[in-house]
């Protein structure tokens, strides 16, 4: 299922991004880093269009 995202998925998409990208292009990881400090109240950020994947309440995507 696909639904907003909410506040609560937080720390499952830091893990899940940082799981994703950790050892791809080189040690270690930073994708998760970025994407922390753009959600993290970024002017930018357009909260109401974020989207989150879950299967079983979890999230996936």
């Amino acid at each position: 299922m696909i639904r907003p995202a909410a506040p609560a998925d937080t720390d499952a998409c830091f893990v899940l991004l940082r799981e994703a990208f950790w050892n791809l292009y080189r040690p270690g990881a930073t994708e998760h880093v970025i994407w922390h400090r753009l959600v993290s109240g970024h002017p930018d950020l357009l909260a109401a269009l974020a989207r989150v994947a879950t299967i079983g309440g979890r999230v996936v995507g």
